[in-house]
């Protein structure tokens, strides 16, 4: 394993998606800031969970609790390859990492080995140890992108990706002249259809600039109008956390602009008149 030396000069070797050009100070005693240690501990944190429901992934429409299911020579059980693979490298990634923090702190391996008790047993150390190690940029990359991948491949089916429109975040800035260059980038959402949940944040796909899931609700006013933005039921019943019969009664009485052809599902509403709704209810509230 090769590792990256940390600078040594107090600033945060994490990697970070919004201006990754600007030194972050690393917390007291480590080398890493408190938004980066923070991310890394909500991973750690994660992981048993997305172990439970990348192994109930692995056979669609199955379940991890109960006797094993076997197909028939002629008609094999279906396997999900993608969850199989996330789930065995998030386990390898925290199983290696355990052992080389037991190395090296002179301990014994945690009593418990459960996806469980080894994040547990890593997270009391944490902030206490490991931020001060020297690889701990290597630590947070190899866990960070293991849990990043396990999410991506259980959310696949179930999201939508919904471009809102251009980036209005910070300006990208020119090495040489230092003059303020307009992103090139999109602003996305992505929306999880199946569990009706606001999405985890909104992205710009070029220079990673994230808002806030609150920051959605009114995000609408400050895009570039370069296009037209359809939302179907589903994906306005999740934003607003409502059921969809809601939402077509919101609709009806408020008068939202629909997209309807005949024989062509599903309807879908005007994203600014969806806007506009989450307005008053923001002003009302």
């Amino acid at each position: 394993m090769t590792y990256t030396q940390p600078s040594g000069n107090g600033i945060c070797v994490g990697t970070h998606h919004h201006e990754p050009e600007r030194p972050r100070k690393a917390a007291e005693g480590g080398h890493l800031c408190p938004g980066c240690t923070d991310r890394l501990d909500r991973a750690l944190d994660a992981i048993p969970n997305l172990v439970d429901d990348l192994e109930r992934a692995l056979i669609p429409g199955g379940s991890s609790r109960g006797p094993m299911v076997t197909g028939s020579r002629e008609t094999p059980m279906p396997y999900n390859t993608a969850a199989g693979d996330a789930r065995r490298a998030l386990l390898d990634v925290l199983g290696s990492w355990t052992r080389l923090i037991a190395e090296a702190r002179g301990e014994h391996l945690p009593s418990d080995l459960s996806p469980k008790g080894q994040a547990e047993w890593q997270g009391y150390r944490l902030t206490v140890w490991t931020v001060a190690q020297e690889w701990i940029s290597e630590y947070a990359s190899n866990l960070g992108g293991a849990v990043a991948e396990g999410r991506r491949v259980l959310r696949g089916a179930k999201t939508r990706t919904l471009t809102l429109g251009a980036c209005t975040g910070a300006d990208r800035c020119d090495v040489e002249t230092h003059e303020h260059l307009p992103c090139p980038g999109e602003i996305k959402a992505r929306i999880d259809l199946l569990d009706e949940q606001l999405p985890d944040g909104v992205e710009c796909s070029s220079c990673g600039h994230t808002h806030t899931t609150r920051k959605l609700l009114t995000l609408g006013k400050q895009l570039e109008k370069t296009r037209t933005v359809w939302l179907t039921n589903a994906e306005v019943a999740a934003l607003l956390r409502v059921k969809e019969s809601t939402v077509r009664g919101y609709a009806s009485r408020e008068g939202w602009r629909r997209r309807d052809h005949e024989n062509i599902r599903p309807s879908r509403w005007h994203a600014e008149d969806v806007n506009a709704h989450i307005s008053r209810a923001q002003e009302a509230s």
